[in-house]
């Protein structure tokens, strides 16, 4: 029998066809192919070049804004540039791939609208932060305190700013509550105040404590001497009477004054016989009271 009449098995069969399907670039040919092909190539160039970019331009960015805008803003600018530019790079990569970029931009605004109208909240914190920016009131680092929260300013956001409380631990306050609510700056200004309130036995001379407060203030290095030192007599109190002292001194050295101020002036006072009275009250009763004394029978009545 001829060779050439031979029956291929079955195994054989399918063997050919697999090797000539993967030998056969024909399906490579394919026009649609090679255009999806095409496509894709290109948008992933794209997007490696303008992401590359994008970072380069942050970068220079983040060097001409810090020149001349404050640390806040200098950083909220760098950050809407770097997501616009995010925005803009994933609308062309989907106009390279052939969508229609006006139905994806109107599609894009209905879900915009909708999104809107459900996050006012969020919204409004997104002006407030804008707000807290251009008016420059709050800076890094700053210590506020806002709602009985009293913390340094980390990082302000679109959304929030987020204070580093003395013990170290972050709090998040939305921009809306910071612009509704009274804040205080206690770091604002170089130098701040170290308020002591004390009362002293009324057997003192008023004159004479007040004096004693004035050197104590004057011999602390700490304290400075301008702004001028508060010393005055607050009046009479229910068992003391009552002094205020106010020493200025550097805000970086608040707290250090603070303690070193009270720790002088109660060791002045003990050197001097000057003695902080304990607050005494008077009980009176209408009633006999019974008071029994442990380890005997006697009773006082």
């Amino acid at each position: 029998m001829n060779a050439d009449f031979v029956a291929a098995s079955p195994s054989e069969d399918i063997w050919t066809k697999t090797m000539d399907f993967l030998n056969m670039p024909d399906w490579l040919k394919l026009e649609m192919v090679q255009s999806a092909g095409a496509k894709i190539v290109h948008v992933v160039i794209w997007l490696i070049i303008s992401w590359i970019l994008l970072k380069l331009l942050c970068q220079v960015l983040r060097k001409i804004t810090s020149m001349k805008m404050s640390p806040q803003a200098s950083r909220l600018t760098v950050k809407i540039v770097k997501n616009a530019g995010y925005i803009i790079i994933g609308v062309e990569a989907f106009a390279l791939m052939g969508f229609d970029i006006l139905t994806l931009l109107g599609a894009a605004s209905i879900i915009g609208v909708a999104v809107g109208f459900a996050s006012q909240t969020s919204l409004s914190n997104i002006i407030s932060g804008l707000f807290l920016v251009g008016e420059k009131q709050i800076n890094l680092g700053d210590m506020i305190e806002v709602d009985g929260i009293t913390g340094n300013v980390d990082s302000i956001n679109l959304m929030s700013v987020q204070l580093r409380l003395p013990n170290n631990t972050m709090v998040r306050i939305p921009n809306e509550m910071i612009i509704k609510n009274p804040v205080s700056n206690i770091t604002r200004f170089s130098t701040r105040r170290c308020d002591l309130d004390l009362g002293v036995d009324y057997n003192c001379d008023i004159e004479h404590v007040m004096d004693i407060l004035r050197e104590v203030i004057k011999a602390n290095k700490m304290c400075l001497d301008d702004p001028a030192a508060t010393v005055m007599f607050t009046g009479f109190q229910d068992s003391s009477l009552g002094f205020k002292v106010g020493a200025w001194c550097l805000k970086e050295n608040f707290l250090d004054c603070q303690s070193s101020l009270a720790h002088d002036i109660k060791h002045r006072f003990a050197a001097e016989g000057i003695s902080f009275p304990f607050p005494t009250r008077s009980v009176e009763s209408r009633t006999p009271i019974k008071v029994e004394i442990t380890g005997t029978s006697e009773k006082n009545q």
